[in-house]
């Protein structure tokens, strides 16, 4: 009996040790998976330059936290480089789900608020918990520059 329990025992070990050593890191792409199933590397800020520094630009949820399932609008804040709001502009949006290859399951729309610099994004829906993009091309005068935002969703 004595044999037979060190024999499970010495395979049990070796079992452990293989599979434990034959594991390896991927290698990786620029975006690791974190066990919330987002990227970890992705930049999450909602204020920041658009792409050519042509705009200062914030994105502010009006609902904390961000519900899924339901139609949503958010506030997107536009000051030029000299930290002046930009009033007048046209911003469009774009996004959705890069890792599932869809967009948005409604139309979002951008329009002007009453606030000085301040554009609402009306009709944005997440349906599902991941990784989301919003992306907004904004001209104003004779500029045009671009954002993207990266949404975790739990």
């Amino acid at each position: 009996m004595k044999t037979r329990w060190k024999w499970m025992t010495v395979v049990f070990l070796v079992l452990s040790l293989v599979a434990c050593g034959g594991e390896t890191e991927p290698e990786s792409d620029g975006m690791e998976m974190d066990n919330g199933g987002g990227t970890s590397e992705l930049d999450l800020s909602l204020a920041k330059l658009t792409d050519d520094g042509a705009f200062m630009v914030e994105l502010q949820p009006t609902q904390d936290p961000i519900p899924l399932n339901e139609i949503l609008t958010w506030e997107l804040h536009v000051e030029d480089d000299a930290g002046n709001p930009v009033d007048g502009a046209t911003v469009t949006i774009g996004g959705g789900m890069p890792e599932h290859g869809h967009g948005f399951p409604t139309q979002p729309s951008v329009v002007a608020s009453d606030e000085a610099g301040v554009y609402l994004v009306e009709g944005v829906k997440y349906q599902m918990s991941g990784w989301w993009e919003m992306s907004f091309d904004i001209s104003a005068e004779s500029t045009t520059d671009s954002v993207t935002f990266n949404i975790i969703l739990p």
